[in-house]
């Protein structure tokens, strides 16, 4: 792709947010609205509300709880089936 993405999930002590970095610069930051989030555990995935977009993760590992990595859909407006035609890859680096 010839850049570097970076996705951070982080509460700041008011709100849970996520962060997009591209090449260490941020260019997204998003609230996570608390009433709108939907887990299936048995086909390990989230689907999480950020106010004016949709994301869904998909877990991969054994414990969904703790996984090093995974795979989300792209950030829509609203989610769609569509949406899982398009995947992005992360991995757990530590900080």
């Amino acid at each position: 792709m010839g850049y570097r993405r970076i996705l951070q999930h982080e509460n700041d002590g008011n709100v849970d947010y996520v962060a997009f970095y591209q090449n260490d610069s941020l260019y997204l930051k998003l609230v996570r609205s608390r009433n709108f989030n939907q887990e299936d555990k048995d086909r390990r995935t989230i689907l999480e509300n950020f106010g004016t977009h949709q994301m869904k993760y998909f877990l991969i590992g054994r414990d969904y709880r703790v996984t090093r990595e995974m795979q989300t859909s792209d950030l829509m407006k609203t989610y769609t089936e569509q949406a899982d035609t398009v995947r992005h890859f992360y991995k757990y680096a530590g900080r």
